[in-house]
């Protein structure tokens, strides 16, 4: 029996020993993306800091880390040395021009674009390897960043700023999406898009709240507003 067991045992790990291969080969394809990403706004920070933008460069060396998941190991010692140093890590610094700031800008709109594209590539790569549980994390992290209804094309594909989402894992997405108001929205940004005024709930865009009459609400304002024009009042003015 106990041959038995370690035969079997033996040959399970024959099986499972292509499918860790594969895993090993999509970890590292993903953390290849990832510093990618990284390198970016670690290049895009240091572009700024030596033009004096430093708002601009702490800002990158954060996002270089947080983009990268902490895999670009060069943000997270410039990242460091910028929080150790402080006003040091700046001296050599010149003053910031309205041209750098403004080139800075279209730089920084670039750099989202790449990212979201290249993520949405090493996403549909995933999905045709049958990551299909790593690319939906992707795809969903892409809509959140979005931050908006879920629009869908003529094919069944979600429609992002830079790319399409393929229909397959669209339509898993779309199952698991709120309605309101005739528009779709992922079950986390449906809940933040709402809001509670009076106990009556209306969805937040752009910073205001649009709540929907309640039924009957303005039924007699129509009346109210002849009553109190009407020949009765108008004979108690005279």
């Amino acid at each position: 029996m106990r041959n038995i067991l370690l035969s079997t045992l033996a040959l399970l790990a024959l099986a499972l020993a292509p499918l860790a291969q594969d895993r090993l080969k999509f970890d590292k394809q993903r953390d290849d993306v990832l510093r990618e990403l990284g390198d970016r706004h670690l290049d895009l920070g240091l572009w700024c800091r030596d033009r004096g933008l430093t708002t601009q460069a702490a800002a990158q060396f954060v996002l270089a880390v947080e983009i990268s998941e902490g895999k670009h190991y060069g943000a997270k010692a410039v990242l460091s040395a910028m929080r150790r140093y402080d006003d040091a890590f700046w001296k050599k610094r010149k003053r910031g021009t309205a041209a750098n700031r403004k080139s800075y800008e279209i730089k920084a709109e670039r750099a989202r674009e790449r990212d979201a594209k290249d993520l949405l590539d090493f996403a549909d790569w995933a999905w045709k390897k049958s990551y299909e549980a790593d690319a939906l994390e992707v795809y969903l992290a892409l809509v959140r960043d979005a931050g908006d209804e879920l629009v869908f094309d003529s094919k069944g594909r979600l429609v992002l700023e830079h790319g399409t989402i393929r229909e397959e894992a669209a339509a898993v997405i779309k199952d698991d999406a709120r309605e309101i108001d005739g528009k779709l929205y992922l079950a986390d940004e449906f809940l933040g898009a709402l809001a509670v005024v009076d106990g009556r709930v209306g969805l937040c865009s752009n910073g205001e709240v649009d709540l929907k009459p309640e039924p009957g609400e303005n039924e007699d304002d129509g009346d109210e507003d002849h009553g109190q024009d009407g020949p009765e009042s108008a004979g108690s003015r005279d």
